[in-house]
C-alpha cells in the first residue's frame, strides 16, 4: 500500500514537472478556437436592416453583388469611407467559424466599437452576441451594426473589434468623412 502510494507521488511529480517544461509554444490555451472570416461591410441610409433576410440569402448562396451600400470586406484596404450625411447605420458580417463540430457549443462574441475622437469614446456601444453551435455545425452567420447618432458624426475612424474567448477574430473600420461641424 505504501509502494503504491509513492508510485502515486512519483507519477503526480512528473506530470506536474512536464506540465511545467512544456514550450509555451505548443500551449493550447494559445490557439484560438474560432476565427471570424468577413464577409461584407455595410452602409445603410436608414437605421433599419429592412431586406434581411433577402440579404441573409445573398451572402450563403455566393450571389450578393457589391455597391455603395454592401461594400467588400477589404477592398480597397483600410477603413471603408463613408459619406457622414447620408449614413445612418454601418456594420459588417462575418461567418463565425469554429475549429471542431464534434459537439453543441455555446460562443460568445464582445463586439466592441470605438471612435477615433476621444470625447465621442463614451457615445460608442459595447455589447455581446451568444452563438450555439449544433452538432457538425461549424460556422454561424453573424451581422453586427451600430446606428451612427448625432454625437458620432465627427469626423474620423469608426472601428469594430471583435473578440471571442481571449482571442480577436474580427476587425474592421468606416471613416467618417463630410462631417458638418456643431454650428
Amino acid at each position: 500500500m505504501v509502494a503504491n502510494r509513492m508510485s502515486l507521488m512519483r507519477i503526480g511529480a512528473l506530470a506536474a514537472l512536464m506540465l511545467l517544461m512544456l514550450p509555451q509554444s505548443i500551449s493550447i490555451a494559445q490557439t484560438p478556437r474560432f476565427e471570424g472570416v468577413q464577409l461584407v461591410r455595410f452602409v445603410l441610409e436608414t437605421t433599419k436592416f429592412s431586406e434581411f433576410d433577402e440579404y441573409k440569402k445573398g451572402i450563403i448562396a455566393g450571389t450578393l453583388s457589391y455597391d455603395d451600400k454592401y461594400r467588400h470586406p477589404h477592398l480597397p484596404p483600410g477603413p471603408a469611407v463613408i459619406d457622414c450625411a447620408s449614413t445612418r447605420r454601418i456594420g459588417v458580417t462575418f461567418l463565425l467559424k469554429r475549429k471542431t463540430r464534434a459537439h453543441p457549443e455555446t460562443a460568445t462574441a464582445y463586439m466592441h466599437w470605438t471612435h477615433s475622437n476621444a470625447e465621442i469614446e463614451k457615445d460608442v456601444q459595447d455589447h455581446s452576441h451568444r452563438k450555439f453551435f449544433r452538432d457538425g455545425e461549424d460556422g454561424i452567420l453573424v451581422s453586427e451594426s451600430i446606428e451612427l447618432t448625432d454625437a458620432m458624426r465627427v469626423n474620423g475612424i469608426i472601428s469594430l473589434r471583435v473578440v471571442v474567448g481571449t482571442h480577436e477574430v474580427l476587425w474592421n473600420s468606416f471613416a467618417l468623412a463630410s462631417c458638418q461641424p456643431d454650428q
